[in-house]
């Protein structure tokens, strides 16, 4: 029997068995980040919001109970799927995933078929600024744009090194003004202040930090307000110990400032871990 040997977090080798991102993540781990990040959403969907606060969802909240279809979401750093899968039991109306890795959309549409109506592989601000030298960048980056996603979802994904900043705010810039955006950060490098966030360094350490240090400055900027935050356990390590990480749900009033808008920028980054 021929045995092969794969890294802790080298998702190309594991999405490629069926299952076994779920043995080891969700079974062996219990990473909780999929389930807790869609009852943030339920509760944020079902909340009713004065009128004068500019903003409104007026149809999504009282359809959430009667499972009625009631978003387009984006869901970005879909990996295999498994924040897709919880969009679905939302009765969402349109999914689209995105991925670097084109073995997170085999793996995605493998073992979640019908979870994703259309899943796209690439950094999405090349897929949405490419020239569209070929085709397949053209009808991508329309998919994108035409969708009118009121739901961005960022799960497990931020604040590692692959989903720099650029990219977060590129796909907050597709999502409607008043819609909601779902994502969480480990809780070392997100500290909740008065504003509604803030790096533990300044933005000049980790680029986990600088990444918060910016969704700080985009809520005080009126780009974003927290509607809820919670501390929670992510998974366990690899030798038990509890890794605790924060649940964000935003509503978005505008788009996103750029890194060279704000002060202490630094890459986010992906996957479902």
């Amino acid at each position: 029997m021929l045995l092969e040997r794969i890294r802790f977090h080298d998702y190309e080798s594991i999405y490629r068995h069926p299952g076994l991102y779920e043995q080891i993540f969700d079974d062996e781990l219990k990473c909780a980040s999929p389930y807790v990040m869609m009852r943030m959403l339920v509760k944020e969907l079902c909340q009713p919001r004065k009128k004068e606060e500019g903003y409104q969802m007026p149809t999504m909240r009282p359809r959430i109970i009667h499972g009625i279809p009631i978003t387009k979401a984006l869901d970005l750093g879909a990996g295999n799927g498994m924040m897709g899968e919880q969009l679905r039991k939302l009765r969402a109306h349109t999914v689209v995933g995105c991925d670097l890795l084109p073995a997170a959309r085999e793996a995605a549409l493998r073992d979640r078929p019908g979870v994703y109506d259309e899943y796209l592989v690439g950094d999405i601000t090349a897929l949405l600024h490419d020239s569209g030298s070929s085709g397949g960048d053209q009808k991508d980056a329309r998919c994108l744009r035409d969708a009118g996603f009121n739901v961005l979802t960022t799960v497990s994904a931020l604040g590692f090194g692959d989903i720099p900043w650029a990219a977060f705010a590129a796909a907050i810039s597709l999502i409607q003004k008043g819609g909601l955006i779902a994502f969480n950060l480990k809780d070392k490098i997100y500290a909740p202040d008065e504003h509604g966030s803030g790096g533990d360094d300044g933005g000049k350490g980790s680029t986990g930090a600088g990444f918060a240090v910016m969704i700080s400055q985009a809520v005080r900027g009126g780009h974003l307000e927290i509607l809820a935050q919670h501390r929670y356990r992510h998974r366990l390590s690899v030798t038990g110990e509890p890794l605790y990480y924060y649940g964000i749900v935003a509503v978005k009033h505008g788009d996103m400032p750029m890194e060279k808008e704000v002060h202490g920028g630094g890459p986010g980054d992906p996957g479902n871990t």
